[in-house]
């Protein structure tokens, strides 16, 4: 797969893709990385960045839909809309 075929999305468009507001996928972010540095992060927690441009994190659009379908599995967790 090329970077082509895996773009990198920013937070807007990770947002747009799991159908949440980015001021969600920013708390989404915000917590996994206090879980991160904590040490407890969980497979639900919003993935690491592949890459940051600054202070913006971007990820590849396979690994949020990976974790998107992770996620969809967990019990409790309802706030993202499964993938179709």
């Amino acid at each position: 797969m090329t970077d082509q075929d895996d773009p990198l999305l920013d937070m807007d468009e990770v947002a747009e893709l799991i159908g949440v507001r980015p001021g969600t996928l920013r708390t989404y972010n915000s917590r996994a990385n206090q879980r991160r540095a904590a040490g407890i992060a969980t497979e639900a927690d919003l993935p690491e960045p592949d890459k940051n441009f600054g202070r913006t994190p971007s990820w590849r659009r396979s690994k949020i839909e990976r974790w998107r379908r992770a996620r969809a599995e967990q019990p409790n967790v309802r706030d993202v809309p499964p993938a179709e």
